[in-house]
């Protein structure tokens, strides 16, 4: 059986506007309690001197234009599900979570998609552990440029649940057949030192790991993850610069 509670942190004094679906007047585990038990309910709005207490239909970062609306004793919470609360610490580190109210993984879901993001390599590093959760695929390149520009040249890993592969431009040059992405979180470990491209599951040998006889230097690095719940890249700040948009998150401690 799921099981919810209700965050407000950064909220206080701080409320959702939109035509709350019921008003009553209660406490505020009264008011979790009852939303639990709206089917259309997934967060509420509470008044602390006046006990009032709103459920609402819609939640925020629902959409990009959502905000939260300065309102002395009134308190805005998500309802969140326990199993997800180890997404959930994510959001409460960050200034996006203290600044705006923005501390909720509903935050990283929400209306918004991404493709490929490209970073700049720092600290001369050649290889990094990161964790990655998904159900379907995860891509990784490893390039010649900073960024996206023309006359890019690169490293591509593909992970998938079935099959991994290592590609030099558009060809490939190794695969391995087998489960890799199970849907859980994971670590991996992936490296590119002196031309030597390698991909493992934390602790395990690579179960890819291909040398590039002619290597390329690689200035930076993308990544990319099906936008959805399910879909998560976490990276260390030693190895790209900080970045914060939906299921990607960097300085992370490390399961």
């Amino acid at each position: 059986m799921e099981t919810y509670e209700a965050r407000s942190n950064h909220r206080i004094g701080r409320l959702l506007v939109p035509e709350p679906l019921t008003v009553l007047t209660t406490s505020k585990i009264h008011c979790l309690t009852v939303c639990r038990l709206t089917q259309e309910c997934v967060a509420f709005n509470h008044q602390s001197v006046t006990s009032t207490c709103e459920l609402l239909d819609t939640y925020l970062c629902e959409s990009e234009t959502t905000q939260l609306s300065l309102q002395p004793n009134w308190q805005y919470y998500d309802l969140i599900n326990t199993q997800l609360m180890e997404e959930e610490q994510l959001f409460q580190q960050h200034d996006i979570c203290s600044d705006f109210g923005h501390c909720s993984y509903l935050c990283g879901m929400s209306g918004m998609t991404w493709d490929w993001t490209a970073k700049k390599i720092v600290n001369d590093m050649c290889s990094v552990t990161f964790t990655g959760k998904s159900t379907s695929n995860l891509r990784f390149l490893l390039m010649t440029k900073e960024d996206f520009v023309s006359g890019v040249y690169y490293y591509r890993i593909e992970l998938s649940a079935t099959s991994s592969r290592i590609k030099r431009y558009n060809t490939e040059t190794m695969s391995h057949d087998g489960t890799i992405l199970t849907g859980n979180f994971q670590n991996f470990t992936m490296s590119w030192c002196s031309g030597r491209i390698t991909m493992a599951i934390q602790g395990q040998a690579p179960f890819l790991d291909w040398t590039d006889p002619t290597p390329l230097t690689i200035l930076g690095l993308a990544f990319y993850a099906p936008s959805s719940s399910d879909n998560h890249l976490f990276f260390p700040h030693n190895v790209i610069d900080s970045y914060f948009p939906l299921n990607l998150e960097t300085g992370i401690k490390l399961i």
